[in-house]
């Protein structure tokens, strides 16, 4: 199921009843269709946990993640501090999004 509100930017995905040994990619793939489509700006892009797949340029481009340990950060000083702002915010909103499914799984177990 997609939907765009192309006023606000919001954009709802869901995929029902997926088999949990599918992989993430093939759950998102509708996902990544509508991003890299026509309907997106440049300037609107998903936050993820790092272990979404975001592996092509097209991709990386619409899907932002906080920094992993393993990421190399710029060696000018005003960058760093820069990127490591925006990681807090993008680990900000997908911490977030986790305490809200939290939520619901803690309330509807049995769901």
């Amino acid at each position: 199921m997609n939907l765009i509100y192309p006023i606000s930017g919001t954009l709802l995905h869901a995929v029902l009843n997926a088999p949990g040994s599918w992989h993430d990619a093939k759950v998102a793939r509708a996902l990544y269709e509508l991003l890299l489509g026509d309907s997106t700006p440049d300037s609107y892009y998903l936050v993820a946990d790092t272990a979404f797949p975001r592996s092509t340029p097209a991709i990386r481009r619409c899907i932002r993640t906080a920094l992993k340990s393993t990421d190399r950060l710029p060696a000018n000083l005003q960058e760093r501090q820069h990127l490591s702002a925006v990681s807090r915010q993008l680990l900000s909103y997908r911490q977030t999004a986790e305490w809200g499914m939290r939520e619901i799984r803690g309330a509807f177990g049995r769901l």
